[in-house]
């Protein structure tokens, strides 16, 4: 009887470092998943509606495109923020979804290192 072993193919350092940077990535987006959370259920309607407009403006602004919000519903926002706990639970948002894109951005990197995204074309059928 043949011994039928698959062949494992030996983990490399990036395999580490993508599996280590996947668990810091689940751990975050589930963070940044409660705070989302937190902003729907402890702020009122339109509270609610503010932060998530002021999290999408300097997430734009992070990630260069700046140029595409709407600069006069940013200050409506703001101007109604009395207190500034809009803006700061807008701002804590923003800290915790950078620190997700930077891990996503490393795994891609990673990846990308190891071959997982080379450019194969798939075959055109044949007519007959």
């Amino acid at each position: 009887m043949m011994n039928s072993k698959k062949s494992v193919k030996p983990r490399s350092n990036i395999d580490e470092q993508i599996e280590i940077l996947e668990e810091q990535m689940a751990t975050q987006t589930l963070v940044c998943n409660e705070w989302e959370h937190h902003v729907y259920e402890d702020f009122n309607g339109y509270g609610c509606m503010a932060i998530l407009n002021m999290h999408a403006y300097h997430l734009n602004v992070a990630r260069g495109f700046g140029a595409s919000n709407s600069e006069s519903n940013y200050q409506s926002h703001i101007t109604k923020d009395k207190d500034g706990t809009w803006l700061a639970a807008a701002m804590h948002w923003i800290k915790l979804s950078l620190v997700n894109s930077q891990i996503r951005d490393q795994i891609l990197e990673l990846k990308t290192q190891r071959g997982d995204f080379t450019k194969t074309f798939r075959k055109k059928p044949q007519s007959k």
